[in-house]
Order: structure tokens, then C-alpha cells, then sequence
């Protein structure tokens, strides 16, 4: 065993076991006791350049209450600027999030740690599903329920925090969709790039984003309402609790929902679309239930809003919803899954990422493709029948 004060966690730069020791005491509610041992893994490799690592800390503390062991999450944050704090640290740090919702709940937060002048740590509890809960398109609605009344919040503290946040668009910046659109142009013909985009597919989706500025700019004029912005499944938790839910409400579920990097005032329906979008990429859902699925995130985020007594016609949420799939995660993912397809040195961690054969995952991204053409349609429909 190793003395909290002479050992560091390796391989986490700029933590030192007495931080180890702080938030574990904090996560246990004790003010003694001594770290004996503590064990540190990555949970998730760097790709974004605002989130440096995800590692989750295994600890052993000895008290005069006895041997404790737990775990926490450490989250490590890019400031912006030298000494200056992310917006996700300030965010837990202001407790604001303690006033979510009936139903939703972020990880419980045990502090923050300074890692340097470039860096701050996040300390959370780790999460998990409970073992009983499955993700299917019903438990799918709920976490759109939840994330509803998320964006019809009258929490004076959470949208103070959303506001003071840059605001969450559809259309992402100029330079990267110029770039995207002129490499899917070029690139998309690869033969693996064709599984995702056969070459009708691929035509109609160029016709569709470099001639829709007068969708965008409808879809700029929606409310705007707080947004987790990233609420896809593998930021939410699906738990069982019957403490702080509103009452009738199916079987107690409770979504915890982590990564509130993003959080800030977006379009209505933009969380629900991200929800649909990843469950659909990530093979939560059969392709045959994507229009059951649909229904389902857009009754119950209506459902969440009324449960706050905010009342927005289908058709707006419908359309915030068709514009983040098509204009917003259509485009951004367009680049990085081309990428996919034309780097054969990548197709392995993409294979144990999604847990498919890289055939089946541009297959599935195929299958999306039509998706968010058959949306578009329907969106330019209601345009159409606007008055």
C-alpha cells in the first residue's frame, strides 16, 4: 500500500494523492482517514481539445471507522485561458445543477482540482445503467420527458447558466462546412465512403446543405430553451429511484445525465435530436423502430415541456428537431465519418467503439443518410404549408 502523501496517481499529470484523498473524503462525508492505495484507468482517450481525459479512480482510505474503498470520476478540462475555468467546472461549481428537474439528475460533484495553469479537474461519481434497465424506444421517450422539462425550466439558477453560455446553433462554423462540404464532395466516392453515401444519396445531401438558407434561417428564428447539448445515450444513465420523482411517473425512472460541457440556450427540440441521432449511429435501436423512435422523443419531449407548463405547438419542436438532424449532426459528422471510411488504420478502435464490423457501421450510417433526407423532405414540406 502506498502513503497518500509520497505516491501520485502516474500517468494523470498535475495530481497529487492528497486531491485523491480530499474529494474520496468528500464523496464519503468523513474528515479523517488515510489513503492507502488508489488505482487509476482511462475511460476515455482524448478526441476534443476541451476535454483532455476521463479517468476513474479506484481508492482505498483506512479511518477509525475502518477500510474504505470506493471510486470516483476524474474529469480533466482545458481552460480556455491561463488560470481561467472551463464552463463545465463552473457550471457543477455554481449548484446550479442540484435544481434539475423531476427525473433528471446530474453526477453527484465533489469538487474541483486545480492540475496546472492549462488544466482543471472535475471530481464526480462514476455512473452506470442499472442492471435492469434497458434502452429501448420506451425508456428513450422517458429520457426526452426529462429532457422536456429540462428545457421548460423555470429554475431561476439554471437559466442564469444557460444564458451566460454561448448559444447552441444548428449551423456550425462557416470555415468547417465550407471544408466539410468540399471534401464529401471529392472524397465521398470511395468505395468504402459509398456504403455510407451511395452516389444518390450523396447528390441529394450536397443539393440539400449548399441550398438551404432559408430552412437555417427559419430554424435560427425557433425559442430558445436550456439544453444539455450533447444528451446523447452515452452521456445518460438510465436508474430506478422513487425519491424526488413526480408522482404517476412510469416505474420512478430517473435519467443521470454527465458531460454538461455544452450545456447552454439552444433551439427547442435540439436535445431530442441529438438523442435520436447517436441511438440510431450506435446501434441502440433497429433500424425498423427509427420512425417509432421519432414519435416517441417528440411526444415525450412535448409531455416534458407541459409537465412545466410550457406549451409549444408540435410543429415547432418538429422542426428544431429536423434541423439539428439535418443541418447541425448531418454536417458534423459528415467529416470524421469520412474519414472513418478512407483510413483503414482507424477501422479497428472503430470496430471496438461500436462493437460492429466497420461493413455494418457505414451500413448504419447508410441507413441515417435516408433518415435524415426522408426529414428534410418533411421539412420542406411544412414549410410549404406554413401560412
Amino acid at each position: 500500500m502506498t502513503d497518500a502523501a509520497t505516491s501520485p496517481p502516474s500517468g494523470i499529470p498535475g495530481l497529487d494523492p492528497a486531491d485523491v484523498l480530499s474529494a474520496a473524503r468528500r464523496q464519503l462525508g468523513i474528515s479523517d482517514g488515510i489513503l492507502r492505495s488508489c488505482r487509476w484507468r482511462s475511460l476515455w482517450a482524448p478526441r476534443l481539445a476541451s476535454t483532455s481525459g476521463v479517468y476513474r479512480i479506484d481508492w482505498l482510505i483506512e479511518s477509525e471507522r475502518g477500510t474504505r474503498e470506493g471510486a470516483l470520476v476524474l474529469k480533466v478540462l482545458a481552460c480556455p485561458g491561463p488560470n481561467v475555468a472551463p464552463g463545465g467546472a463552473t457550471l457543477y461549481a455554481s449548484g446550479a445543477l442540484d435544481n434539475l428537474p423531476s427525473g433528471l439528475r446530474a453526477a453527484r460533484w465533489f469538487g474541483n482540482v486545480d492540475l496546472g495553469p492549462d488544466h482543471l479537474g472535475v471530481w464526480l461519481d462514476p455512473e452506470q445503467d442499472d442492471p435492469d434497465v434497458a434502452w429501448d424506444v420506451e425508456r428513450f421517450g422517458i429520457a426526452a420527458r426529462h429532457l422536456g422539462r429540462l428545457a421548460g425550466t423555470h429554475e431561476q439558477a439554471l437559466r442564469e447558466q444557460a444564458g451566460q453560455r454561448p448559444a447552441r446553433t444548428f449551423w456550425g462554423n462557416p470555415a468547417y462546412v465550407h471544408d466539410t462540404l468540399r471534401t464529401f464532395a471529392g472524397e465521398a466516392a470511395h468505395d468504402l465512403a459509398r456504403r455510407a453515401w451511395p452516389e444518390p444519396s450523396k447528390r441529394a445531401l450536397l443539393r440539400l446543405w449548399t441550398g438551404s438558407g432559408a430552412m437555417v434561417e427559419r430554424a435560427q428564428s425557433l425559442p430558445v430553451m436550456p439544453c444539455h447539448g450533447d444528451a446523447q445515450r452515452r452521456n445518460l444513465f438510465a436508474r430506478r429511484d422513487a425519491s424526488g420523482v413526480t408522482s404517476g411517473e412510469a416505474s420512478s425512472h430517473v435519467t443521470v445525465a454527465v458531460d454538461w460541457a455544452n450545456f447552454g440556450m439552444a433551439p427547442a427540440g435540439m436535445d431530442i435530436a441529438t438523442l435520436a441521432h447517436y441511438a440510431i449511429a450506435y446501434f441502440d435501436v433497429a433500424a425498423d423502430d427509427i420512425i417509432r423512435l421519432e414519435v416517441a422523443v417528440l411526444d415525450s419531449y412535448l409531455d416534458g415541456l407541459r409537465d412545466q407548463g410550457v406549451d409549444i405547438d408540435r410543429a415547432t419542436v418538429r422542426f428544431g428537431y429536423a434541423a439539428q438532424l439535418v443541418f447541425g449532426l448531418g454536417l458534423l459528422e459528415t467529416g470524421p465519418v469520412l474519414r472513418l471510411a478512407t483510413t483503414s488504420a482507424l477501422h479497428r478502435s472503430a470496430e471496438a467503439f461500436y462493437g460492429q464490423p466497420i461493413e455494418a457501421i457505414l451500413d448504419r450510417r447508410r441507413v441515417l443518410a435516408g433518415y435524415l433526407l426522408d426529414v428534410a423532405l418533411r421539412m420542406e414540406r411544412m414549410e410549404l404549408d406554413r401560412p
